[in-house]
């Protein structure tokens, strides 16, 4: 995720065959339906869905540049997001509208 513009289209499915497949693993491991059942859903409940890896992964990566220390860096990654703020507000977005968006207390769609 870190290397290449993964796509979330092509991470669902990875996350759809890693749960058949984990479902099937535990099945075989414990070698009893009722226990598979048990378990299988506590276990699976543990698994993060890539997807949300990749949206984690990629605000950890925005804030870092964002509070980077080189000011060329957190310069550029402070325009980006103005520039997104901008077009989907509509106006010059506040440093309030910044951090709102940023904590998703902005009621915009993603």
């Amino acid at each position: 995720m870190q290397e290449n513009d993964a796509k979330k289209e092509y991470l669902r499915d990875i996350d759809r065959n890693l749960k058949k497949n984990y479902q099937k693993m535990v099945k075989y491991s414990l070698e009893s339906h009722f226990r598979v059942s048990v378990f299988a859903s506590f276990y699976e409940s543990d698994l993060m869905p890539l997807i949300n890896l990749l949206d984690l992964y990629t605000f950890t990566h925005a804030f870092k540049m964002l509070c980077d220390t080189d000011d060329l860096v957190s310069g550029l990654a402070r325009e980006g997001l103005k520039k997104i703020l901008s077009e989907r507000l509509r106006k010059e977005p506040s440093n309030i509208d910044m951090a709102r968006y940023l904590s998703v207390d902005l009621d915009l769609t993603r």
